[in-house]
């Protein structure tokens, strides 16, 4: 385990300029936190801020997009959670050297960045975006050891039709609660916290007879393995309307859905047959002049 905390810099012409804020980071064996502490950041109105881890390659700066902050106000916080398989499997999860978060596309693009090792210039503003199509080759690169995906599809390869008739509930993570107490360390389950902080929110729903919890994503190879290693290993993309969803709640809906493992129960279902189960039986009590909250009936 190792950590350390390293200042967040804006990057103009090749070279940091200016302090706006820093990041504390947590290193694992197979598994990293950073939280990203914001300030001074030139925003009105809020703004998207994409989040990229970088490795250095051939004196190149390439990163690789891990999702972003939606409404950054000129102070905010972040907290980004990633593993092995979200970079590329284990040799490639050593070498990255920092993150970068980057605002707006272009020549008018904003770049921040923090690096590992401060010692070393690093031009963050000419990073270069890996496509996300060269996963299964930079993985096969990276641990050579590690076979192909069986089944995997590309960007560009149709969206599985796993849509659902049944009511899906959109719940917040710590409402995993009124999951069965076995169930209750899914909180802490590092790929449902990855889409619960890059989406703000989880689903809950009944199919074919199953209970299932959805993590939202996109359906691409590189995150169709960190789902499966964490037990997440059906895409379900619900079907027009299901879902009343804010705008900082969704990206690229052409791909976006939710990555489903089964489940004890239908949280929102299970919540509210509980609720009505708990007012039926206090209005009884108050009826029968026995109600604990020592209410005494209106006909007493």
């Amino acid at each position: 385990m190792k950590r350390f905390i390293r200042y967040l810099y804006e990057y103009q012409n090749g070279k940091r300029t200016r302090n706006t804020g820093f990041v504390k980071v947590l290193e694992q064996t197979d598994t990293a936190e950073i939280q990203i502490y914001g300030r001074g950041f030139p925003v009105a109105g809020g703004r998207i801020l994409e989040i990229y881890l970088f490795y250095e390659e051939d004196g190149k700066c390439i990163g690789i997009r891990m999702g972003e902050i939606r409404g950054a106000q000129a102070a905010f916080g972040y907290k980004l959670i990633y593993t092995t398989d979200d970079v590329g499997g284990d040799g490639q999860f050593g070498r990255i050297g920092g993150m970068i978060l980057r605002a707006g596309n272009g020549a008018d693009a904003g770049y921040y960045g923090a690096v590992w090792d401060e010692a070393r210039p690093v031009d963050v503003s000419r990073m270069i975006t890996e496509d996300k199509n060269t996963d299964a080759v930079r993985k096969s690169k990276s641990n050579p050891n590690v076979p192909e995906e069986r089944n995997s599809q590309n960007a560009n390869s149709d969206l599985p039709p796993k849509a659902t008739k049944d009511i899906i509930y959109k719940i917040t993570r710590q409402e995993i609660a009124g999951l069965p107490r076995k169930e209750w360390k899914l909180a802490n389950n590092h790929f449902l916290l990855h889409g619960y902080y890059n989406y703000h929110h989880l689903v809950s729903f009944e199919k074919e007879g199953k209970c299932w919890i959805g993590v939202p994503g996109l359906y691409f190879p590189g995150e169709q393995r960190a789902a499966g290693a964490f037990g997440f290993n059906q895409f379900m993309k619900p079907s027009d309307g299901e879902l009343d969803l804010e705008e900082y709640e969704i990206e690229d809906e052409e791909h976006f859905g939710y990555w489903c493992r089964p489940v004890g129960a239908v949280i929102r279902k299970e919540i509210k047959e509980k609720e009505d189960a708990a007012d039926i039986d206090r209005r009884r009590k108050i009826h029968e002049g026995s109600d604990p909250s020592g209410e005494k009936s209106m006909e007493d």
